[in-house]
């Protein structure tokens, strides 16, 4: 008999959790549990999802109620300890992105994960974006031939600027919470695309700043160059977007190029014939989007379909992620000794 999973959540602080609560909310299952110190954040999961079961802290939740499936919202700089404590009890994990402050919390994760042989999936929105999904694809398949070039820019006005809450900004302005400022935020992304396509980098190069009049003590603005054998990757990061495309990637190949608007939704495809240069003639394309298949459309449907297996894949896999942090990672020793990373 089908027994629906028992899901808490440690966290309320991550603004992104009230779009995973919803998320979670449409599957075959049962929201228990969520613990914050934040007594009004409790009440709105109580009100908006029915989630009875308050707790100020997540300790006092896992000792006061029995579930199957952990969604984490913290501080970057707690997964680990959550991770940690959940996977001794056998709770499964989802981990909103990054995976955690540092590479050393990263790694303790997966650590935790294996030894308690818990499922530990780490939720980076963009694996469910249909155009960028669908650029990915064709690139993989061959249509823009080998890849020579990645291209990543992503940000915003700023937290404060852009409406997210008290809560979130008080520790995603805090480079020890948070692991960085701009860069940790939006590296990520960028990264994640780039291991899709052109895999592990040779080289990780990084300069970070503090360019607005935001006053904290972090970065606002970041460069990240993954260099590799025959192709490059370039990621921007910014807390100080004014209008214009602040989510964009494109992906430049000896056969053509793709652009990729992610908020605006849009795929564009140039076709150079006979590898020739950029040319007004050259064919624009606006390409259909694929429809995300079933199972693979949002985090709490993908977690629930793979967790019993493990089986993740892509920039949601712990293993993956923790790539991603080890990037992150060489690019913030990169930016503080002002030199190249080997990896």
């Amino acid at each position: 008999m089908f027994v629906k999973p028992r899901v808490g959540f440690a966290g309320l602080s991550h603004d992104h959790v009230w779009q995973l609560a919803a998320s979670w909310s449409n599957q075959e299952c049962e929201l228990v549990a969520a613990s914050d110190v934040n007594c009004n954040l409790r009440e709105r999961m109580r009100l908006e999802f029915g989630v009875q079961q308050g707790f100020i802290t997540w300790q006092e939740m896992l000792k006061g109620v029995d579930l199957d499936v952990l969604v984490v919202n913290m501080p970057n700089c707690d997964h680990a300890d959550v991770v940690e404590s959940a996977a001794a009890l056998g709770i499964h994990c989802q981990v909103e992105k990054p995976m955690a402050a540092t590479l050393e919390q990263a790694r303790k994760m997966i650590s935790a994960s294996e030894d308690g042989s818990i499922a530990l999936m780490v939720n980076w929105p963009t694996a469910w974006d249909p155009a960028l999904r669908t650029a990915i694809g064709r690139a993989k398949s061959g249509e823009i031939g080998r890849i020579v070039r990645v291209l990543h820019r992503g940000g915003h006005a700023g937290p404060r600027q852009i409406g997210c809450s008290d809560e979130f900004c008080e520790w995603l302005y805090d480079p020890d919470q948070n692991g960085a400022g701009a860069y940790m935020d939006y590296s990520g992304y960028g990264i994640a695309v780039s291991l899709e396509l052109l895999g592990r980098p040779n080289t990780v190069f990084a300069h970070m700043l503090h360019a607005g009049d935001d006053m904290f003590p972090g970065d606002d603005n970041a460069v990240l160059v993954l260099g590799y054998e025959d192709s490059l990757a370039v990621i921007e990061c910014s807390w100080t977007f004014r209008g214009g495309a602040s989510w964009a990637t494109a992906i430049h190949g000896e056969m053509g190029s793709l652009f990729v608007d992610m908020k605006g939704q849009t795929l564009v495809q140039t076709n150079h014939t006979d590898k020739k240069i950029y040319e007004p003639d050259d064919a624009l394309l606006q390409v259909a989007l694929d429809q995300l298949p079933e199972g693979n459309r949002d985090p709490a449907e993908f977690f629930l379909r793979n967790f019993r297996s493990g089986e993740f894949d892509g920039p949601t896999s712990a293993r993956f992620a923790c790539e991603i942090q080890e990037i992150m990672d060489a690019g913030l020793r990169s930016a503080s000794e002002h030199k190249v990373i080997k990896m």
